[in-house]
């Protein structure tokens, strides 16, 4: 593991300290905290409703803000002084860069209980054995299908593509399978299948100085990705990022088939299609199990509110109802143990194989130089699928310009 680069120990250092009522919440009339998700329209409605029962019993307010700028917004009006108390609702990928540079306030003893959540939720919130957030939900992905089109699911990638290629998989007409390769969150199932990985797990954590987005199972993948594009299965044109919310559309209208999609979609797919949404495990890869990133939504208090205690308080009182709440109301996976179990969930044919990848999956890892891998790692499978330049080529590039974006992080 690397330590913490003299650069950044210093950009720490200019974090506020903890305020001296940190520990002992206390009412606090005419005080507002301002809260921010990055979820779902629905998702922030459910969270000001219970904020606002929360706050009847406080004596405060709070104000849900839907943040639609960005992830690191938070980090960017931290510094102005205008961020919020807390967020509910992020990608637990996104606090590894907040907490290194000091805009997170510790969890308090006895936030919350691990044992109360899945191991993988747990994980996302600690940084050197120490909690900077608590865990809400576990994001993953699975194959979706349109049943009224693909009756039955693959269960190998040999067999996916072997339907889709009957379909015309061209603009106006039906697809059989859409993919984005080049989005590694997605592509990483199948990265991971054939032997390849981001950060070399150890038993004191992830280290990252081993890259393994070169590996000889990283090119295999690769050059599968590749191979969709040039069977045509994955027409050139809508094979990019940029693409996304036009193949979720064709999805919903019908036109679709097959695609790899993840959990929060799976409220807006149900109510498209009805009893034609269906959902089943990846596929296999040459006779190996895919296993996607299992992502993490998490809360976290900001190290500049000047309301800590209270914020935390208002976390403690959501962690245990905002779980199952969201599931209702947004398709999500809860992180609480209790609900994971209800049968209600294990008995639903759509959230079980959701459920079962998240559980199986890899924790997407919340360490600062993840931020470096994103962009690199879509750039070079681009240039894959375009065949612009091989997949050794790529992954080499790749990993270059990984390690060159980490050690700019000062380590």
């Amino acid at each position: 593991m690397k330590k913490l680069a003299p650069a950044l120990a210093a950009i720490a250092m200019l974090a506020p300290a903890v305020l001296p009522g940190h520990l002992t919440p206390a009412r606090a009339d005419s005080v507002q905290l301002v809260m921010f998700t990055n979820m779902q329209k629905s998702e922030a409605a459910v969270l000001q409703t219970m904020a606002n029962a929360w706050g009847s019993k406080n004596g405060a307010t709070v104000k849900v803000v839907l943040n639609t700028a960005g992830f690191q917004a938070f980090a960017t009006l931290a510094h102005t002084g205008k961020g919020p108390d807390l967020e509910v609702g992020i990608p637990a990928d996104n606090i590894g860069t907040f907490q290194l540079g000091g805009l997170l306030s510790p969890a308090p003893e006895g936030q919350f209980n691990p044992m109360d959540y899945t191991p993988g939720a747990v994980a996302a919130t600690q940084f050197n054995g120490q909690a900077f957030a608590v865990p809400f939900d576990v994001d993953t992905y699975t194959l979706v299908y349109n049943k009224a089109l693909v009756p039955t699911p693959p269960t190998t990638m040999a067999q996916l593509v072997t339907m889709a290629a009957k379909f015309p998989n061209t603009k106006g007409q039906n697809y059989g399978f859409l993919f984005d390769p080049s989005n590694l969150y997605f592509s990483y199932a199948y990265i991971r299948a054939e032997g390849g990985y981001v950060f070399k797990a150890t038993s004191g954590g992830l280290d990252t100085t081993n890259i393994g987005l070169a590996s000889a199972g990283a090119v295999k993948a690769y050059t599968f990705f590749q191979s969709l594009v040039q069977q045509k299965i994955i027409p050139p044109d809508i094979q990019t990022s940029a693409n996304a919310g036009v193949v979720q559309g064709l999805f919903q209208k019908g036109q679709l088939g097959m695609w790899i999609d993840g959990d929060w979609d799976i409220n807006a797919n149900a109510k498209a299609l009805g009893a034609n949404f269906g959902a089943a495990p990846l596929p296999t890869l040459d006779g190996h199990t895919p296993i996607p990133f299992a992502g993490v939504q998490v809360g976290f208090v900001s190290a500049f509110s000047h309301h800590q205690a209270l914020a935390w308080s208002l976390m403690k009182y959501l962690q245990p109802i905002f779980p199952y709440a969201d599931y209702k109301a947004a398709g999500r996976i809860p992180a609480t143990v209790k609900d994971l179990n209800l049968k209600a969930l294990k008995s639903d044919p759509i959230f079980a194989p959701y459920i079962a990848e998240a559980l199986a999956g890899d924790p997407l890892p919340n360490v600062p130089e993840m931020g470096q891998v994103w962009t690199p790692a879509a750039n070079n499978i681009d240039l894959v699928l375009t065949g612009k330049e091989t997949p050794s080529q790529a992954a080499t590039t790749m990993v270059s310009q990984i390690k060159k974006g980490i050690a700019q992080l000062g380590g």
